[in-house]
């Protein structure tokens, strides 16, 4: 999924494949499918139990798939990403929310998204 390739993905998990092994600097599948907006891969790697139960996994920068969606990718991918699970009080390796990222990325909408979020009670957030 580094390079976007979401049929050879697919096809690996489909043969067993680990869909939560990481790179030497800590991405998952998720964080390439997130990095590269591959939506069809996030929606594929988010069916496995056991990404959703690693869904905020960190890189070596502590960067978890959230904090990397509310850079670059904006609410639908977050969205995605908060309704298996992920935190959105997370703090990166810079000590930064997701919301706090989307702010320095100038992704306002994302940033107001995300902070609506953070203050819905816990059992609210359930999508």
């Amino acid at each position: 999924c580094q390079n976007g390739h979401v049929p050879a993905l697919l096809l690996l998990m489909r043969k067993g494949a680990s869909c939560i092994m990481m790179d030497h600097e800590g991405h998952s599948a998720l964080h390439w499918a997130v990095h590269h907006g591959e939506h069809t891969a996030a929606d594929w790697l988010l069916k496995e139990g056991a990404v959703r139960a690693s869904v905020d996994q960190q890189d070596s920068q502590g960067a978890a798939a959230l904090h990397l969606s509310a850079k670059r990718r904006g609410r639908e991918m977050c969205r995605k990403l908060l309704a298996a699970g992920a935190d959105v009080g997370l703090r990166d390796g810079d000590g930064s929310t997701a919301a706090d990222i989307a702010h320095k990325a100038a992704r306002e909408l994302t940033r107001q998204y995300l902070t609506m979020f953070q203050r819905l009670p816990p059992y609210l957030r359930k999508l």
